[in-house]
């Protein structure tokens, strides 16, 4: 195998791991809910909400986790942090058309959640770039 090849390849596989994180990445900004398959890897497939048309992201880990606890049923899903680059690949798709964004915030009543929607991308974009920005 070339050189080449091999930087290409462990390019690919950098890539595929920041869209299919592990259980040790961190939130940074956002927590989400994915499906997990064999040896709790996760599949690249959200929970989503609203008939499965927005991937709610949350703040906090724990926000994630309560939320998780409250509808997931181990229905082999699991709570995996949003690296920035990852975040990035997400708004890319939503902008293809592939998914939308919501912002989750816990209910004031014992379960469920609302979501900010933002009207677009870009708009997310900049929310997440005045929040976020150091």
């Amino acid at each position: 195998m070339s050189k080449n090849n091999t930087d290409e390849q462990n390019k690919l596989l950098k890539a595929i791991a920041e869209l299919l994180p592990g259980p040790d990445v961190q939130g940074d900004p956002f927590w989400a809910v994915m499906k997990i398959g064999a040896n709790n890897l996760a599949t690249g497939v959200y929970q989503t909400v609203n008939n499965d048309v927005i991937v709610p992201l949350f703040y906090t880990q724990l926000q994630a986790e309560k939320y998780h606890s409250q509808t997931c049923n181990n229905d082999n899903t699991a709570v995996r942090g949003i690296s920035r680059p990852h975040l990035a690949a997400m708004i890319q798709m939503w902008k293809l058309g592939l998914i939308k964004l919501g912002i989750a915030a816990p209910k004031s009543s014992d379960s469920g959640l609302e979501l900010f929607l933002p009207e677009s991308p870009e708009k997310f974009e900049d929310y997440v770039r005045e929040r976020y920005s150091q």
